[in-house]
């Protein structure tokens, strides 16, 4: 008897039940087995936020000092009841490489637009698209 495979996409998101019995060659059967797995497919979220000071304007732009914390964050969102939890958030400023976030972002640099960038893993290695967020600072 040769095993089933299932490919893992085709598998639906949420808490599965799984039974399944071996036969060797001679045709003897184990007694049926049983587990339960839960199957997640599904990107964290991240997000970027200013601190303060700020200024929000009436445009959608956001002003920012020099001293104001520029902060990322990530969570795991339950999908049909299953949740891994977020194994790293990544964030850069402007044209630096994502690297591991830390803590809060500091700007330096000339006044006008900044972006910061941010990506979110989970551990099973869902990660989602890299999102951007410009601000605008004002010294």
């Amino acid at each position: 008897m040769v095993p089933p495979r299932v490919p893992r996409d085709t598998l639906p998101v949420g808490r599965r039940a799984l039974r399944f019995l071996s036969e060797d060659s001679a045709g003897n059967l184990e007694a049926a087995k049983a587990a339960s797995l839960a199957v997640d497919g599904t990107a964290p979220v991240s997000s970027v936020s200013a601190g303060e000071p700020k200024l929000a304007l009436a445009d959608g732009r956001t002003l920012v000092a020099a001293r104001t914390p520029i902060t990322a964050l990530a969570q795991d969102p339950e999908v049909a009841g299953v949740a891994v939890g977020v194994a790293g958030l990544s964030a850069a400023l402007d044209d630096a490489a994502l690297a591991a976030y830390t803590g809060p972002l500091t700007r330096a640099g000339a006044d006008g637009a900044h972006t910061v960038r941010s990506q979110a893993t989970d551990r099973l290695g869902n990660a989602e698209a890299v999102h951007e967020r410009t601000f605008f600072l004002d010294t």
